[in-house]
């Protein structure tokens, strides 16, 4: 008698931005965010920036919003739709399972919903299919949401690919806090505002070595002193629960990533671009003895040249 086939489901963790958010607290389930469900909104999103309000508090569970209650939708289809395709095509017979989350909290959050995610689709599959562990593929902050959960799940896992991953941060997170991601329709200031309150950006950011320089002397971003000061002169308490929030996390990746995942077939794809140099964000001279540690990112174009233009191949 034939041996038969193992089924074993992959799940898809998309990055940051790429599941759609709604409001809840509505009768027609409001899409508040959709950056990237087709052409249209993916060149709106790549030249105008992000156009969510839809700050946290200090405790990122709540919205600033009183009457607003924000969820997870869809995953944006532009980006995965065609992987997605061809690895139904390979493999007809192993289900694929989308698990998009709320991008602007922690992937710590979002990590305990993986793991429920998880038992669920071993729970669905288990009698009829015979399924016991699964396969499971991120892109970029996905991989966060993954490594916060392997402790509870690394008993399911079969293999694991990790597309692009910011494992050391990425030098953009810092920058859509300063800068925020476009100044074309004038909303960066507010954009830059919401953004600062999201526990996800704040996980990005980068800290691999010489990350983010102010002459010959390294900042750590752990630390506020070393922040730019506009960035944190009016939230100052928000700010520092974040950090100290980050510091943790931190602590749950652990310093050696490559060890963690030893256990499984893995496979991490980066994508090497124009340089060899890391990224790095230098800080010249402030303008004006008003503004801390002043960043000044024209004079570093060369810090999207290395990767994939977002996370450096360093991180």
């Amino acid at each position: 008698m034939a041996k038969q086939e193992e089924i074993i489901p992959t799940i898809l963790i998309p990055g940051i931005q790429a599941t759609a958010l709604a409001e809840s607290n509505s009768f027609d389930r409001k899409i508040l965010w959709r950056a990237f469900d087709n052409l249209g909104t993916s060149i709106w999103t790549t030249v105008f920036g992000m156009q969510l309000d839809a700050a946290l508090q200090q405790d990122p569970r709540y919205d600033v919003d009183p009457a607003s209650i924000v969820e997870r939708d869809h995953i944006s289809p532009m980006p995965y739709r065609a992987f997605v395709k061809g690895l139904a095509a390979k493999c007809p017979s192993w289900p694929i399972f989308l698990f998009g989350y709320d991008w602007r909290k922690s992937n710590a959050d979002s990590a305990t919903e993986l793991v429920g995610f998880v038992e669920h689709i071993l729970g669905k599959l288990a009698t009829e299919r015979k399924v016991r562990r699964v396969n499971i593929v991120t892109h970029s902050m996905g991989s966060y949401v993954l490594l916060a959960a392997l402790p509870f799940i690394s008993k399911h896992i079969h293999k694991v690919v990790l597309c692009a991953p910011p494992l050391r941060g990425s030098p953009q997170a810092y920058k859509n806090m300063v800068l925020g991601p476009s100044s074309l329709l004038g909303n960066s200031d507010d954009v830059r505002k919401v953004a600062r309150t999201y526990p996800s950006l704040y996980e990005l950011l980068p800290w691999y070595p010489k990350a983010l320089m102010s002459g010959t002397r390294e900042l750590d971003l752990l630390v506020r002193d070393d922040w730019q000061s506009n960035v944190y002169h009016d939230i100052q308490p928000l700010v520092d629960a974040r950090l100290a929030a980050l510091k943790q996390f931190r602590a749950v990746l652990g310093p050696d990533v490559p060890t963690a995942l030893a256990r499984w077939p893995t496979a991490a794809l980066s994508w090497q671009g124009w340089t060899k140099t890391a990224p790095s964000l230098g800080l010249p001279p402030r303008p004006s003895t008003a503004l801390h540690n002043y960043v000044d990112f024209t004079e570093n174009k060369n810090s999207q040249d290395d990767g994939d233009g977002t996370v450096p191949s360093r991180a």
